[in-house]
Parts: structure tokens; sequence; C-alpha cells
């Protein structure tokens, strides 16, 4: 009879054993998904944040031929637009278009997560590493229940990590490589700050391969391979871009303003990082449901480096350590940003509860087990509470409830306007447009594009140029979200051709003390022209 082989990637215990029913993790994922799917049904009708409609309404845009950047502008590169012109495409445009980008991302980064868990934990540290996932991965204090940019950029990092941690040390393994270049160029193209992935990683994965020649040549190889492949999706897009006759624009866009955009709050790129130390910042309220991760997955990395699978946890600490960096980068710390720990801390917890028990002595399935299932309890303490509160009480508690508001506004407004007239918002606003299912009369929406931007000259003369020939029905004006510049050129061309509302431009009371919006109506247009013939009243 002869002797079973055991996987040689896996750890030498009962908990790393393969499921006596081989297909109990198929079910348990399967089981995840529908878990993820139905959490998210909870925030279906959110009134959702101005970058989700901003992006939802560029990609709109986009497949009615307008061009990204020359016409449509935003800071971020091409890859969420495409995402969300895609989804578009698919389910069409609206929460639906949301919904699904939401659920998609989340299981293909479990799927990844579940794979790179396996890599060091068998199947039992895989599968607690993607329960743990399918339950943080919609956390409200994240506000990562809706497809921001850090959604795709993480099912990116997953893939991308679980095929550098299952890489062989004699071989070359150009096709795996090749894979692992693409996920980092395609997680740059959601957002640059994602190369602190691939560096960070890179460097792990050579630190691991040094006690041997042939292993570090063999490392230093197959890291240049994901470098080149990453450096021609890089040049092929510039060259798309350069064929379009959009490269300028293209790099002022996404380099030129990124880097302002990092110092714009009068630090630099150190300085951010080093603020990303502070107590402040690295405890921040964000992670407030993930502090059993955190504790799981650092007990982890100390016995795991303590019993010598020591690769394993150094490219997760690598892992960990690019996320605080790609987080600090920007200077801001926006919640949604944080979610970039999520996949270093659901991995490290898996592979801990895999890892528990004294050094060089058999430890109880059960009791790992019962581990994991008591973290499991303590993070879904901090979850499920959230579920109590409405759609719209989630968006007002992950920012303020002026989503809410404004999403009532819209309907009032559009119920003013009639097929095929349109509107415009002095405002980060995009909302407006996403709700209403109007196309916008310039690719700029959002006002701060013309102001606080080092292409703001240049925007203001296009955006003017663009209403002027449009003339919108109505003009919105936001008018609690900053100071409204009266010597800006939109803001003058606005008061020479709109009048306010009749009887009550103020809508959108906010916390019951001041309105958020004040509606004007253009003066030689058909609504003025109504309000003269009905009169007041």
């Amino acid at each position: 009879m002869k002797k079973k082989r055991r996987n040689p990637q896996l750890p030498k215990d009962d908990l790393a054993a393969a499921p006596s029913w081989p297909y109990l993790p198929l079910l348990i994922l399967t089981a995840l998904c529908v878990c993820i799917a139905i959490m998210r049904l909870h925030t279906y009708n959110e009134p959702f944040e101005r970058d989700i409609t901003s992006h939802a309404v560029i990609a709109h845009e986009m497949l009615a031929g307008r061009q990204l950047y020359s016409d449509l502008w935003d800071s971020k590169p091409p890859a969420i637009f495409v995402t969300y012109a895609t989804a578009d495409i698919l389910v069409g445009y609206g929460p639906l278009q949301v919904y699904f980008i939401g659920v998609m991302a989340a299981i293909v980064t479990l799927l990844g997560i579940y794979r790179a868990g396996s890599a060091q934990g068998g199947a039992a540290g895989g599968l607690w590493a993607a329960a743990f996932w399918a339950f943080i991965c919609s956390d409200m204090y994240l506000w990562a229940n809706q497809p921001n940019i850090e959604v795709c950029i993480n099912a990116c990092l997953a893939w991308a990590f679980a095929l550098i941690l299952r890489t062989d040390e004699q071989k070359l393994q150009p096709g795996r490589w090749l894979a692992i270049g693409g996920l980092f160029a395609l997680a740059t193209f959601y957002k640059p700050v994602a190369i602190t992935f691939a560096g960070l990683l890179a460097v792990f994965h050579i630190l691991t391969r040094l006690h041997q020649a042939e292993a570090r040549k063999i490392a230093f190889l197959q890291v240049g391979i994901a470098a080149a492949i990453g450096a021609a999706a890089w040049a092929a897009v510039a060259g798309y871009f350069a064929a379009t006759d959009r490269l300028t624009t293209f790099y002022q866009t996404v380099f030129q303003y990124g880097s302002y955009y990092t110092k714009s709050r009068g630090g630099s790129i150190l300085k951010n990082i080093l603020e990303g130390f502070s107590y402040k910042r690295f405890f921040a309220q964000a992670m407030k449901s993930t502090k059993v991760l955190a504790i799981f997955a650092t007990a982890g990395a100390v016995l795991g480096l303590w019993k010598g699978r020591r690769r394993y946890w150094l490219l997760l600490i690598g892992f960990a350590l690019a996320a605080h960096i790609a987080v600090a980068l920007p200077g801001r710390f926006y919640r949604h940003y944080y979610q970039l720990w999520l996949g270093p801390l659901v991995i490290g917890t898996g592979w801990a509860i895999a890892t528990f028990g004294p050094k060089g002595k058999p430890y109880p399935a059960l009791a790992r087990h019962t581990a994991g299932a008591i973290g499991m309890i303590i993070l879904l303490s901090s979850v499920l509470p959230q579920y109590k509160f409405s759609a719209d009480e989630w968006s007002a508690k992950k920012i303020n409830p002026q989503f809410v508001v404004s999403r009532r506004v819209v309907t009032e407004v559009d119920r003013l306007l009639r097929p095929g007239e349109t509107l415009y918002v002095w405002g980060q606003n995009p909302e407006f447009y996403f709700w209403a299912k109007r196309r916008p009369p310039t690719g700029l929406i959002w006002s701060t594009d013309l102001m606080d931007n080092p292409l703001a000259e240049e925007h203001t003369a296009r955006a003017l140029a663009d209403l002027k020939r449009e003339k919108p029905e109505i003009f919105v004006v936001n008018i609690l979200q900053f100071k409204v510049p009266l010597n800006h050129p939109v803001i003058r061309w606005a008061l020479q051709n709109y009048v306010p509302l009749p009887e009550n431009p103020n809508r959108g009371l906010l916390y019951g003390r001041a309105f958020l919006f004040r509606v004007f109506i253009r003066r030689d247009g058909r609504l003025a022209s109504q309000f003269r013939l009905q009169g007041p009243g």
C-alpha cells in the first residue's frame, strides 16, 4: 500500500490536513459569498458618497462618447472608470451597477485570500481567513460596503500575494511572475500608491531568498519579469493616450496633479508616512472593528517567526508595511484608505489560527478552531450591530447626513425639469447627475477642479465654454460646502444668467440649522417663463 505524500507547502499538523470531504471548502466559500451578497443588500439604496457617484457618472459619459481626461476630468487613473463602465454595460446605470461591482470585487478578493491563507495554514487556515474577510469587508467604519477604489485594489493584491507565496525557489516560473506583474500593474491603474505593494513585496521576496546563491538569482529574475510587465503595461496605456492626442493631459492629470494632491496640505511624502505612525493615525477610528484581527495577526507573526516558518510571515510583514505606507502617502487618511490593511490582517489571522500552540508540539485542531471561533464572535459583536441602522443612517454615520439630504433635493429639482433638460451643480455633488440620470453639461463635474487645482485656469475656461453652449436650465449651488467665490468666472457668468428659484430657492435643511443648496433657474429659460405666467404661489 502506497504511503500518501504530504503537501510540502502545508504545515505538518492536524489543522493543515485536507478536509475529509473534498468539497467542504467549496461549500463554505460559496456560503461566504452568499453572506457577502446578502449583507450588501442591506445598503443597496444607500445615498452614495461623492466618489462612488463620480465614478459612475464619468463611466456612463464615457460610454456616451466623451473622452476621459480631455473632456471628463478626474485625477484618478483609468481602471476605476473602465470597471464602472463595464458594470454599466452588464447591469445598467444606477444602484445595481454599484452593488454588482461591490459584491464581485469582494468575492474575487475572498477567493484570493483563501488561496493565500491556505498556502501557509492549509485549507482550514484559508477558510478562516476567508471567513474573517467575508464579515469585515462591508464594515461601516471603513466605508467598505460600497465599491470605492480600495476594494478593487484589494482584489488585485490578494491574488498577487497568493501567487508570490507559492513561488518555487528553484524554478523561474515566468508565467506566474507575468501574472503577478500584471496584477500589480492593474492595482496601480486604480491608484498609483499601489506601487508600494509591488516594491516592498519584491524586496521581501528577495530577502527571503538570500540564503542560497541560485535561489537569490532566480528571485531577482522573477522580480525583473514582474517589473517588466508592469512597465510594459504603463507604456501601453501611455501609448493609447498618445495615439488619441491625450498624453499630455493624461500625464498632467495622473502625475502632476497626483504630486500636488499628496503635498497640498503642507506635507511631503516622508512627512505623510511618518504621520502615519502617530497614535492618532495608526489607531484610527476607521479600524474600530479590526482590533481582534490585529491581535491575531500580530500574535501569529511572533509565533510564526519563532517556529521557523519565516518566509511566509516575512512576506506578510512586507504586505502590512506596504499597506501602512499606501494609506499614509496621500496625507489625507480618509477612512476608506484603511481598507488596504484588510488583506494582510485577515490572511495573518487565518495563518495565526494554524500557528497557535507550543513550538514543536502538536496542538489539537479543536483548540485552534475554538480560538478562531472566539475571534469571529468578537468581530461579529462589532459588525452585526451596524445592521440595525437603515441605509440612510449608514450614509449619515459614515460621513454626515449631506448625501441623504442631497438625494432628497435631487428628487425635488428633477421634478422641475423636462426630459432632455440639464442642470449644473457648483459643488462636489455628482450624485445630482447620478440620481436624476441626467447628463452633466460639462465633464468637469467637481467645482473644486475649477479652483483648488494646478490646472484650474484651463479647466475653468473649458467648463465655462461648455456651460455657455449647453445652457443648463437649472444651476444649483452648494452653499455650505465651501465659500462660494463670487469673483470666479463661472459664478460671475451664473449671476448674469440665472435668478433664484421663485418662492423658495433654498433646499436641503442640514441638521435643522442651515440649507445645503440654493437653486437658480436660467433668466431666459422655460422655467422662468413658466413662473412669470403662473405668478407667485
